[in-house]
């Protein structure tokens, strides 16, 4: 299988070791990936604040460039698949805003290329069979946030209030997934900065919720949870007055070591708080 790789700003950046473990699992499932020459920003949460049109135009800029490459596009960064298949949608259903995109853009949007995220990128029976190291004894919870669901037309998962393809993803590499209410909810994204106070607010309800579930670990497909969860734990941690130590991974981590990726390639050093236990648990 072959696809335009879009990797957003996060995984170049912040999310490096998202972006390895990305990689590296689709290297163990025969999944070529081709970055899209010349990317551009998707434009994030400030094009769609301040401009229909310009929050249409920035995404299909790379809708074209994959077009033109006759390939479907990979998004990791939750953001940007959000981003860019909310525009593949309102261009392909409006044909007035298409016109305009058209125009601003000087180039037509014809829709042919899916934005795919790789929770329905990895075949779940090819992971199956190509587990190498299954985990054992460890328990998470997975976490998917406000954009992976949202809008229903664009949802990894039909079910959009309980949604299960990471669960089964995670399960088929030896992991016990936890059931836990706060799967789809908020952990406060850029309010981190703007407004810090409701931001650990939320950040707590979660991670509290996560230790009640009895997780070792969360499991995120967004780099922005990921980074909030696991950079702002210790601010929760000084509220409460006690230590939570609760690891924050990528999907793609969890699924490049049961597929048989060594653990010093995946850049886990840079995660926040510790995650050498949970590589340990396969």
């Amino acid at each position: 299988m072959k696809y335009a790789l879009y990797p957003g700003c996060a995984l170049h950046g912040t999310s490096r070791d998202y972006g390895a473990s990305m990689l590296a699992s689709c290297r163990a499932l025969d999944i070529e990936l081709t970055e899209i020459p010349g990317w551009t920003c998707c434009g994030a949460t400030s094009a769609h604040v301040t401009s229909g049109l310009l929050a249409a135009a920035l995404p299909a800029v790379n809708l074209v460039r994959a077009e033109r490459m006759g390939l479907d596009i990979i998004l990791p960064c939750a953001a940007c698949y959000n981003r860019l298949a909310v525009a593949r949608e309102r261009v392909r259903t409006d044909a007035k805003l298409r016109a305009a995109v058209e125009e601003a853009i000087g180039a037509p949007v014809t829709g042919v290329s899916r934005a795919i995220h790789p929770l329905n990128a990895f075949p779940l029976d090819q992971v199956r069979a190509r587990v190498r190291r299954p985990f054992t004894g460890l328990r998470a919870v997975t976490y998917y946030g406000c954009l992976l669901t949202r809008p229903g037309e664009i949802s990894v998962d039909e079910n959009t209030v309980n949604p299960t393809v990471m669960d089964h993803l995670m399960r088929a590499c030896g992991v016990e997934i936890a059931d836990w209410p706060f799967k789809t909810e908020c952990c406060g994204a850029t309010h981190t900065m703007a407004k810090p106070a409701t931001a650990l607010r939320l950040l707590e309800r979660l991670l509290t919720a996560a230790e009640a579930a009895g997780a070792d670990c969360i499991i995120t497909a967004c780099p922005l949870c990921q980074s909030n969860l696991d950079i702002h734990q210790e601010k929760v941690e000084h509220s409460l007055g006690r230590l939570l130590g609760i690891p924050v991974m990528f999907f793609t981590e969890l699924l490049a070591l049961a597929l048989g990726a060594p653990a010093r390639s995946l850049e886990l050093n840079r995660h926040i708080v510790r995650a050498s236990g949970v590589a340990s648990a396969c």
